[in-house]
Protein backbone atom coordinates (compact mmCIF):
# COMPACT_ATOMS: atom_id res chain seq x y z
CA UNK A 1 0.00 0.00 0.00
CA UNK A 2 0.99 3.79 -1.09
CA UNK A 3 1.40 4.23 2.76
CA UNK A 4 3.46 1.36 3.50
CA UNK A 5 6.03 2.50 0.58
CA UNK A 6 6.14 5.79 1.94
CA UNK A 7 6.69 4.71 5.80
CA UNK A 8 9.32 2.42 4.75
CA UNK A 9 7.85 -0.81 5.64
CA UNK A 10 7.00 -3.34 3.47
CA UNK A 11 5.84 -6.34 4.67
CA UNK A 12 2.25 -6.85 2.55
CA UNK A 13 0.34 -7.24 5.60
CA UNK A 14 -0.53 -3.84 5.97
CA UNK A 15 -1.82 -3.58 9.31
CA UNK A 16 0.98 -1.00 10.73
CA UNK A 17 -1.65 1.10 12.36
CA UNK A 18 -4.16 -1.79 13.08
CA UNK A 19 -3.34 -3.28 16.42
CA UNK A 20 -5.70 -4.11 18.78
CA UNK A 21 -5.82 -2.23 21.91
CA UNK A 22 -8.01 -3.69 24.79
CA UNK A 23 -8.46 -1.05 27.27
CA UNK A 24 -11.23 -1.26 30.21
CA UNK A 25 -14.51 0.25 29.05
CA UNK A 26 -15.81 2.08 32.49
CA UNK A 27 -19.23 3.78 31.62
CA UNK A 28 -18.85 7.47 31.53
CA UNK A 29 -19.42 9.44 34.93
CA UNK A 30 -22.70 11.29 34.76
CA UNK A 31 -24.32 13.72 37.44
CA UNK A 32 -28.33 13.29 37.88
CA UNK A 33 -30.59 13.80 40.78
CA UNK A 34 -31.29 11.84 43.10
CA UNK A 35 -34.52 10.73 41.98
CA UNK A 36 -33.47 9.20 39.25
CA UNK A 37 -31.70 6.84 41.64
CA UNK A 38 -32.98 3.12 41.94
CA UNK A 39 -33.09 1.23 45.34
CA UNK A 40 -29.01 -0.24 46.02
CA UNK A 41 -27.30 2.03 44.10
CA UNK A 42 -24.55 4.33 45.43
CA UNK A 43 -23.18 7.22 44.13
CA UNK A 44 -21.14 10.22 45.00
CA UNK A 45 -22.83 13.89 45.85
CA UNK A 46 -21.22 16.41 43.92
CA UNK A 47 -23.99 19.30 44.21
CA UNK A 48 -26.74 20.61 46.62
CA UNK A 49 -29.30 22.92 44.99
CA UNK A 50 -30.64 24.38 47.88
CA UNK A 51 -29.02 27.14 50.33
CA UNK A 52 -30.80 27.09 54.02
CA UNK A 53 -30.65 25.69 57.29
CA UNK A 54 -31.47 22.68 55.73
CA UNK A 55 -28.54 22.25 53.83
CA UNK A 56 -26.42 22.14 57.66
CA UNK A 57 -28.29 19.98 58.75
CA UNK A 58 -27.96 17.57 55.39
CA UNK A 59 -24.31 18.41 56.54
CA UNK A 60 -24.79 17.09 59.72
CA UNK A 61 -26.14 13.69 58.47
CA UNK A 62 -23.40 13.11 56.60
CA UNK A 63 -24.60 14.03 52.69
CA UNK A 64 -22.96 16.86 51.64
CA UNK A 65 -20.77 16.92 48.44
CA UNK A 66 -17.94 14.62 47.91
CA UNK A 67 -19.80 11.81 50.30
CA UNK A 68 -20.70 8.58 48.87
CA UNK A 69 -24.08 7.94 49.79
CA UNK A 70 -26.92 4.55 49.05
CA UNK A 71 -30.17 4.46 48.30
CA UNK A 72 -31.88 1.93 50.93
CA UNK A 73 -35.69 2.73 49.63
CA UNK A 74 -37.03 4.44 46.65
CA UNK A 75 -40.51 5.97 45.27
CA UNK A 76 -41.95 8.14 44.48
CA UNK A 77 -42.83 10.07 47.52
CA UNK A 78 -39.84 9.76 49.66
CA UNK A 79 -35.80 8.21 49.36
CA UNK A 80 -34.13 6.78 52.07
CA UNK A 81 -30.86 7.52 51.66
CA UNK A 82 -27.71 5.31 53.80
CA UNK A 83 -24.18 7.93 54.44
CA UNK A 84 -21.47 7.23 56.38
CA UNK A 85 -22.93 9.07 59.84
CA UNK A 86 -26.67 7.00 59.62
CA UNK A 87 -29.94 6.98 57.48
CA UNK A 88 -32.37 9.83 56.77
CA UNK A 89 -35.34 10.08 54.65
CA UNK A 90 -35.60 12.87 51.71
CA UNK A 91 -39.04 13.44 50.27
CA UNK A 92 -39.17 13.78 46.36
CA UNK A 93 -38.75 17.75 46.14
CA UNK A 94 -35.28 17.30 48.51
CA UNK A 95 -34.03 14.35 46.75
CA UNK A 96 -34.75 16.24 43.06
CA UNK A 97 -31.91 19.49 44.24
CA UNK A 98 -29.10 16.78 45.00
CA UNK A 99 -27.07 15.93 42.13
CA UNK A 100 -25.24 12.33 42.50
CA UNK A 101 -22.43 11.35 40.24
CA UNK A 102 -23.17 7.79 39.37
Amino acid sequence: TRLSNLLGVDSGEGDLFCHKVSVEAEAEAEFIPLTNFREGKTGKVRLILEKSELTKTLEKAGLSPGRTIMIKKANAKSYDVETENGSLSLDSDLASKIIVQN
